[in-house]
């Protein structure tokens, strides 16, 4: 039986609709708690809300003072949930997914065009980078992956100057320094390519100020990117011939 078929049969075809047919991303968080005593015990409540734009039953681990837990699940149907825990000591700790079952994202994206979502959804080619490029570039996109792997795939199909422009969003991101390296070096690369040597230099130069000492490996172009790498990138320029 096909799994759509499966999921409408069980009454989960509003599950099938967002994790496979939409752009829809899952994150919910916890708003406010409260614990205080109640006769013999505390009575706690917790506010959880959805953050994100698809609405799923998350698991809520709420755990007290004396090491005892308890597991409730949201309402899918509500944007703001209330929940109420009764336990014999206050509550120490809210905890949701707490088994990291669920994609869950813990913070929201931000607001983007329907347009920009519909192209972040889909599977990516090198044949359709500058396309990509063009409807996010505008696009207040935070991650730094979607980024990096856009400036791999421009560079892939010879869109330099676009690549460049890529990697530069990741430099100026709040990332690991591996990340912020091997953005630099790319930046590099990509000005040795365009045939500004002096340019070039300056960004191999910022890479090595990010070293960590780790490698960024790039298996498709046979290339580990690490402080020896670079510092021959110093010494002679970055060349490419596509295979």
């Amino acid at each position: 039986m096909p799994f759509f078929n499966l999921c409408e049969k069980t009454g989960l075809d509003w599950f099938f609709e967002q994790w496979v047919r939409s752009n829809k991303y899952l994150c919910y968080g916890v708003e406010s708690t409260e614990s205080r005593p109640d006769g013999d015990g505390y009575v706690s409540d917790i506010r959880v809300r959805r953050l994100g734009s698809m609405n799923m039953p998350v698991p809520v681990k709420a755990i007290f003072e004396d090491g005892s837990e308890q597991i409730r699940k949201t309402d899918r149907n509500l944007e703001i949930i209330n929940m109420k825990f009764h336990s014999r000591s206050g509550l120490k700790e809210v905890v949701l997914n707490p088994e990291n079952k669920l994609a869950m994202l813990q913070d929201p994206l931000p607001e983007i065009s329907e347009e920009a979502a519909d192209m972040l959804a889909l599977g990516w080619d090198y044949t359709e980078s500058l396309e990509i490029f063009e409807t996010l570039k505008e696009e207040d996109i935070s991650n730094a992956w979607i980024w990096y792997r856009l400036g791999m795939l421009l560079f892939d199909s010879e869109h330099y100057d676009e690549s460049f422009d890529s990697f530069e969003k990741v430099s100026r991101m709040d990332v690991s320094k591996l990340y912020r390296f091997a953005a630099y070096t790319w930046m590099g690369h990509l000005k040795d390519l365009l045939k500004h040597r002096k340019e070039a230099i300056e960004y191999y130069r910022l890479a090595l100020e990010s070293d960590t000492g780790d490698t960024m490996k790039h298996s498709q172009y046979r290339m580990n990117i690490d402080r020896k790498w670079v510092e021959q990138r110093l010494e002679s320029a970055f060349t490419w011939k596509k295979r």
